[in-house]
């Protein structure tokens, strides 16, 4: 029996950063690597960390359109840490809206540092 359901937006620590992917069953996931979005084991996308669902309660896609989302940009190589990198891509899977929190916090964090650089 599979762990996550079909669909699941999955994610999983790495030392800076969070990976993310969508499980596609059968111990699967699709997810975007530096060198593009590719399918992996769920092993080999979690080395050997813990994963987490990302609940998305308001998504208008049934696990299996997700899987199909997720499919459909199969081989695409356009990785781009701020605005095309695997959570945007889960997140576009999921709900249709390419969003990264990790991208936002750290523009955020950017943004309060040079405001208190200006202000010394």
């Amino acid at each position: 029996m599979d762990q996550f359901k079909l669909g699941s937006h999955l994610k999983t620590c790495r030392v800076f950063y969070e990976h993310h992917g969508i499980y596609i069953g059968e111990g699967l996931v699709i997810h975007y690597a530096f060198d593009g979005i590719t399918v992996d084991t769920l092993s080999k996308f979690s080395r050997g960390e813990r994963v987490k669902e990302v609940p998305h309660p308001e998504s208008p896609y049934t696990g299996e359109e997700i899987r199909k989302r997720a499919f459909s940009r199969l081989g695409e190589d356009e990785y781009d840490l701020l605005v095309n990198n695997c959570e945007h891509f889960a997140n576009w899977c999921c709900t249709g809206e390419a969003d990264s929190e990790q991208v936002e916090d750290v523009v955020g964090l950017v943004g309060a540092l040079a405001r208190l650089v200006e202000e010394i």
